[in-house]
Order: structure tokens, then C-alpha cells, then sequence
């Protein structure tokens, strides 16, 4: 699956897809657990499609970030989820050497 309709809703865990629309948001599903459950227009939503990494030239967009992860050797990705934000900020310049250390930070990779 591509990232089109793919979602990060504030203040839940895990992606979501764009199911149906209703009159007052839309009907979202868990890619992890396939449960859905509705979403307010209210409630604040990144589309993964829309996201850019900041880089020293121009931004990357989210998804050639993930094309350039599967090009690359799966061990040298591993990182634990309790890493902390120096061998976090360490594992992704592995990914993407030119991003922007002053304005990408460790919490917004490990999202």
C-alpha cells in the first residue's frame, strides 16, 4: 500500500486509513488491528502523503524516505524503541545523511 490515505491522528498510537466520510469527519481504520472507529473533523490529522523531511537542500518527502530505507540493508536498520535521541538522530542519518539536525528532531523520527 502506497501512503495515500494513509494517517497519524494526535493522540493515538500506530497508522491509519481513510475509510469513508461522514457529515461530521470520516470513519478511520487501525492498520494494525483493522478496528475502526469514527474521527471528528475536529481531531488533528497528518497525512502521511503531505509530510516532508527537512533536509540542507531541498525537503524529502516521507515516502522517498521509506523507498530509500528499502533500498538499504534491513540490519543496519534496526534501532530499539527506547533508543535514545543521540543514537536515534545517529540511526537516521544511516537513512537520510542530509537532513536538517537543527529543525528534525529524535521524537519526530521515532514517530
Amino acid at each position: 500500500m502506497g501512503l495515500k490515505g494513509v494517517m497519524h491522528i494526535a493522540g493515538m498510537s500506530g497508522l491509519h486509513k481513510v475509510i469513508a466520510q461522514t457529515k461530521t469527519g470520516f470513519v478511520a481504520e487501525s492498520l494494525i488491528d483493522k478496528k475502526r472507529f469514527a474521527v471528528s473533523s475536529t481531531q488533528r490529522v497528518s497525512m502521511l502523503e503531505d509530510i516532508s523531511v527537512f533536509t540542507t537542500g531541498e525537503d524529502v518527502k516521507l515516502a522517498e524516505v521509506f523507498k530509500k530505507m528499502q533500498g538499504m540493508n534491513q540490519d543496519s536498520l534496526s534501532l530499539d524503541k527506547d533508543a535514545d535521541g543521540a543514537t536515534t538522530m545517529n540511526y537516521f542519518s544511516k537513512i537520510l545523511p542530509d537532513f536538517d539536525k537543527d529543525r528534525v528532531y529524535a521524537s519526530d523520527i521515532k514517530k
